[in-house]
């Protein structure tokens, strides 16, 4: 009795024979070329969509005297590869917005004391001219506070902003890579004969697809 073969194809170095897109979910087309050996022949197809719909696979072609045996799908999820680019990025930001916090702190401090120093004053014990001189100070004091308050205000919400931004891209990442290549299709062919020329095709649908028309139009007047 003859043994079985163990074959291992890569599907990233087939091009997609045919798709057909559809409202919300295309129809993918792969074909493989390989060679069989007589008798049982196990093949182990990878870097499939992790979008496959499981109950959609098809499994054609192969060649004359060949018997599809048996087929299986394995979806193989991999875990977010820790301190990616974005979550260094992220983390930078946080550190950034915590030190403005910080400052921005101090800025209402120092407007707190100046406005208490000012609550404290009393003509008792303040002559005139040295309160007019000190409002004068102080109003220059309350404007530059004021804006510097703005200012970082404006500087933590520009912060937040690109949390935001790195954040979404992380998460974007994320569902990308639910939807990379993690599939694997498993195939048992049994060939009577040695075949050079076999070729399995394969046929899934995906989910997550879609087209949308676009339309070129070109006109032209007539100046006469």
């Amino acid at each position: 009795m003859t043994g079985s073969t163990a074959i291992c194809i890569d599907a990233n170095e087939f091009p997609v024979s045919s798709v057909v897109i559809f409202r919300t979910q295309a129809e993918v087309t792969r074909s493989f070329p390989t060679e069989l050996q007589a008798g049982n022949n196990d093949l182990e197809i990878k870097g499939l969509p992790g979008a496959i719909q499981q109950d959609s696979l098809r499994i054609q072609g192969v060649g004359k005297g060949v018997t599809l045996l048996d087929h299986a799908i394995s979806f193989n999820l991999t875990p977010s590869r820790p301190g990616s680019s974005e979550a260094t990025k992220v983390k930078e930001l946080r550190a950034t917005k915590k030190a403005a916090k910080a400052e921005l702190k101090v800025l209402v401090d120092q407007a707190d004391i100046v406005l208490g120093y000012s609550r404290s004053m009393t003509a008792e014990h303040v002559k005139p001219e040295a309160f007019m001189e000190y409002m004068a100070v102080f109003n220059q004091a309350g404007v530059q506070n004021v804006d510097a308050l703005k200012q970082k205000e404006r500087e933590i919400e520009e912060i937040d902003k690109q949390i935001m931004i790195g954040l979404e891209a992380s998460r974007t990442s994320s569902e990308r890579n639910e939807h990379l290549r993690l599939t694997t299709v498993f195939v048992v062919l049994h060939s009577e004969t040695e075949l050079k020329t076999a070729e399995l095709r394969i046929t899934y649908v995906v989910n997550g697809a879609s087209w949308t028309p676009a339309y070129e139009i070109r006109a032209t007047t007539d100046t006469n």
